[in-house]
């Protein structure tokens, strides 16, 4: 049985700005922003909107016109799978809410009191704009896809596991597709936490990006389909959290010499070019969307699949996307031209 690409719809940063983030310790980071279509007729409604992520409203706005656009039949029972990287996009909106209560504590103040203060200071829809599968829940909402839906996050890894997730539930023959999507806000949340795996680096970049596919087996994909999705594999390298050197080891993955390559993983340009030397072994042509984009976290993958399937041709018949999360742990999506 194949797997197949019937339909993807993505939207890549467009705004980008430097961003200081200490100046005692001289860290900074540069950071790209998407644009809305706020005139979509599925852009979120006023009152969900204001408790919404950025990736969020744009995940709902392309799935439903993916949706729309697709030429199979999709309906309430087609599973929807969502990578989810960083899930708070601006955290000083509340946390400074939260902090200024502590301004306000006098020493015959009770413990009781204090606490009192605290849990009224944080704001009651807090929990809606930072859950994890903030992104699915409201995706599925909007777009009435309410069967197997699950969340996978939240490294670049995450799009791997939810696309090897759908394969597994077409192949069973729980659904005759399903809806695979990515989506990663990035920002000072993410950066923090990111540095704090991997240690700080000058030339920092990383963006928002979002980004759905929708996949089907072979005996329901259509003749217009973008491409098949030949070899799914994941690295064996267990993370060793106190290691935060790079080691690359994606040839072990790659079936053979490819036609492409397109390489993720880097969060600053020095390891961005060494990742692009490395592939250049197993490949004549090697590209990476982080010169561009800067890393977009779990939508890694997807923003290659995407760059992927413009590239085939008459020569280019395989594609390999290769990443590297910020544990070390590789994966291989190969394409192939239908």
């Amino acid at each position: 049985m194949g797997f197949y690409i019937t339909g993807y719809k993505y939207t890549l940063p467009s705004l980008f700005s430097e961003e200081q983030v200490s100046i005692i310790h001289d860290t900074s980071y540069t950071y790209g922003k998407i644009e809305h279509n706020r005139s979509s007729p599925f852009f979120p409604q006023r009152s969900d909107e204001k408790i919404m992520r950025s990736d969020v409203k744009e995940a709902i706005v392309l799935v439903n016109e993916l949706l729309q656009e697709s030429g199979c039949k999709i309906d309430k029972n087609t599973p929807l799978f969502i990578a989810n990287g960083a899930f708070i996009e601006n955290p000083n909106k509340y946390l400074k809410r939260v902090t200024s209560v502590y301004e306000t504590f006098t020493a015959d103040m009770s413990d009781e009191d204090k606490i009192r203060k605290i849990y009224r200071a944080c704001p009651p829809l807090i929990a809606l704009e930072t859950l994890t599968n903030s992104t699915m829940s409201y995706v599925a909402q909007y777009s009435s896809l309410k069967s197997h839906n699950t969340t996978f996050g939240n490294t670049s890894q995450a799009f791997y596991m939810a696309m090897k997730e759908s394969l597994l539930v077409l192949n069973k023959n729980e659904a005759p597709r399903a809806i695979v999507g990515a989506t990663n806000c990035s920002g000072i949340y993410s950066f923090l936490m990111n540095t704090g795996v991997i240690g700080y680096s000058e030339g920092w970049k990383e963006s928002v990006g979002v980004g759905v596919v929708e996949v089907c087996k072979s005996d329901e994909a259509p003749m217009s389909s973008c491409c098949e999705i030949e070899t799914l594999k994941q690295g064996t390298a267990i993370p060793e959290l106190y290691n935060t050197e790079i080691n690359r080891t994606w040839a072990k993955m790659l079936p053979g010499k490819s036609d492409i390559i397109i390489c993720s993983g880097a969060f600053n340009y020095d390891e961005n070019n060494k990742d692009i030397e490395y592939c250049s072994q197993y490949s004549k042509k090697v590209f990476s969307m982080f010169e561009e984009y800067g890393n977009m976290g779990s939508a890694n993958l997807m923003m290659s699949l995407a760059k992927g399937i413009g590239l085939f041709n008459s020569e280019i018949q395989h594609i390999d996307l290769l990443d590297r999360d910020i544990y070390g742990r590789e994966s291989l999506i190969r394409l192939k031209k239908c």
